[in-house]
């Protein structure tokens, strides 16, 4: 109970998210990494790339000419639809995945260390949000130690979700944890300035949303806490 109580949860928390995460350090690159080193370095073996490694996540654009190349060449199934699009407005994901294409290319591994990086700084914002929230809701017959107790378990369970296996452990996923860094951090400030007047958090929030945005749009969820 001790150990959940005090600054010794935050550790916990810490090694917990990183020693589950270490085994994919072992699975290299796969899937959508693959492009993504393509558009990041410029690779012109793959026909019509974006012209911006910060346009990394955007795979197919309006382009019939590029779409037909991309069929024939296997990179999209005979089947796809000749209007498609998929492409993601995520520039600061694509920033983190230059960072690491031009600074450890044959070191895939390193990326993935990476990935468990932020994936590490999630949980440990997870803990304060659940502290935060637990010790300022509860109610009797439970103490509030008791729900500072609860939230150190709620954020152990957080980390060790296995949910959390392939969003951590695929490189091209990174953007979800950016996300939702830059979200949870806004939904702590904006409470902590709405019920406690603290000023900063007016400013902060906002500042941390927009970076979860350019993170990832999966940041777009936490509005349904902010709206609440």
């Amino acid at each position: 109970k001790q150990w959940l109580t005090d600054s010794r949860a935050y550790r916990g928390v810490l090694v917990c998210a990183v020693i589950l995460l270490l085994p994919s350090v072992f699975t290299g690159l796969s899937a959508d990494d693959y492009c993504l080193r393509a558009i990041t370095l410029q690779d012109h073996a793959v026909p019509k790339l974006p012209d911006s490694p910060l346009d990394a996540f955007a795979f197919v654009r309006n382009d019939a000419e590029g779409l037909r190349q991309r069929v024939e060449m296997g990179l999209l199934p005979w089947w796809a639809h000749p209007q498609i699009r998929i492409a993601f407005m995520r520039p600061l994901s694509a920033l983190t995945h230059w960072f690491d294409f031009h600074y450890f290319p044959d070191a895939p591994w390193l990326m993935h260390v990476h990935n468990i990086v932020w994936y590490g700084i999630v949980g440990l914002i997870v803990l304060l949000l659940y502290r935060r929230f637990f010790a300022a809701y509860w109610v009797a017959p439970i103490s509030k130690t008791g729900c500072i107790q609860a939230a150190g378990i709620a954020a152990l369970l957080y980390v060790m979700d296995d949910a959390r296996g392939l969003g951590v452990g695929w490189i091209s996923n990174r953007n979800a944890s950016i996300a939702a860094t830059g979200a949870l951090a806004a939904l702590l400030l904006h409470d902590r300035w709405r019920q406690h007047g603290w000023r900063p958090g007016a400013f902060l929030a906002p500042l941390c949303l927009a970076l979860g945005l350019l993170g990832g749009e999966s940041a777009l969820a936490v509005f349904g806490y902010l709206v609440a």
